[in-house]
């Protein structure tokens, strides 16, 4: 699994730098308008730290969310258990839609199947992927990382059917 960045890390960190930024000037606007106006230099110093508290609470609650995801994925990827799932269909995410540049798509994701020893069928789907790969695959069947006691904790691993020398966007910049 490629480590990669993802936009919510991004905004995670914007937002801390934001928070950092509203309590600098809380306390800044605190130490430096007290001597003029301590009822006003309490006000205006707690609204700007107040608002950095939220900014840096939201972000907090961005990072934690995505850091126990991802020990999640790794806690299964490390634990080695997963099942071959066959596939049972590539489709559109209809609900999530991408803007790269002029072109507005839709990402992609894959169905899979699994039936254990008692018959009983359990679906997985795909992280998105913003190609088709219908054209790049290797095989029919891929590797669900899962808790089978809990099987709505799962993983995909789509990086193992593709092959690793695919292009899948070419990118060329012109001045």
């Amino acid at each position: 699994m490629k480590n990669k960045t993802n936009v919510w890390d991004l905004i995670s960190v914007i937002f801390f730098g934001i928070a950092a930024g509203f309590v600098v000037l809380g306390v800044f606007f605190y130490f430096t308008i007290h001597f003029i106006d301590s009822t006003f230099a309490v006000i205006f110093g707690s609204v700007f730290a107040g608002i950095g508290v939220f900014f840096g609470l939201f972000a907090l609650g961005i990072y934690l969310v995505r850091k126990s995801a991802k020990d999640n994925m790794k806690r299964l990827m490390d634990s080695g258990s997963y099942i071959m799932a066959d596939i049972v269909d590539i489709d559109i995410n209809p609900t999530q839609s991408v803007q790269m540049g002029t072109m507005k798509m839709h990402p992609y994701f894959i169905l899979c199947r699994y039936v254990d020893g008692n018959g009983k069928d359990y679906f997985f789907k795909s992280k998105s992927l913003y190609y088709n790969p219908s054209g790049l695959l290797k095989s029919n069947q891929l590797k669900v990382y899962v808790d089978l006691a809990k099987p709505n904790k799962y993983f995909v691993d789509t990086d193992s059917i593709l092959p690793g020398d695919a292009v899948l966007h070419k990118w060329t910049f012109t001045t």
